[in-house]
């Protein structure tokens, strides 16, 4: 029954091997505090109702995310890759029914990338921050 996780710092959440039990926690409409790598959108599979979501990403990688669609809410912070740059998502990787975005540790990017942003069609607030 669980419905909002919270965490002081940052977790890591692994998908199991292949054969072990996979939790759907259909519950789960909040998780603040999740790092996530290359390849865990099948952990967020497992959270499909989630409306609300806190991450953090290396700047080299953004998540397919469209298939969470009752996620209003993104906060995303950006960890410094190797080169430094900011790998901009393109649109069709956002939630379809994304209101709040707040991306942060942006490192430089181009306002140009930025136009992106600009073809979500549900967006209603929008938050660029330098680091956290």
């Amino acid at each position: 029954k669980l419905r909002h996780l919270y965490t002081t710092g940052v977790i890591e959440i692994s998908y199991p091997p292949y054969g072990c039990h996979v939790c759907i926690l259909n519950n789960l409409q909040t998780i603040c505090g999740l790092h996530l790598f290359a390849g865990d959108e099948q952990v967020l599979a497992t959270m499909p109702n989630l409306r609300k979501l806190k991450c953090r990403l290396l700047s080299n990688w953004f998540p397919e995310l469209d298939f969470l669609i009752h996620l209003q809410t993104l906060n995303v912070s950006y960890e410094k890759d190797t080169n430094g740059r900011v790998r901009f998502p393109s649109p069709e990787k956002f939630p379809p029914n994304l209101k709040n975005l707040t991306l942060s540790g942006l490192f430089g990017l181009p306002w140009t990338e930025t136009s992106t942003l600009g073809r979500l069609p549900n967006l209603e607030v929008l938050k660029l921050l330098d680091s956290d």
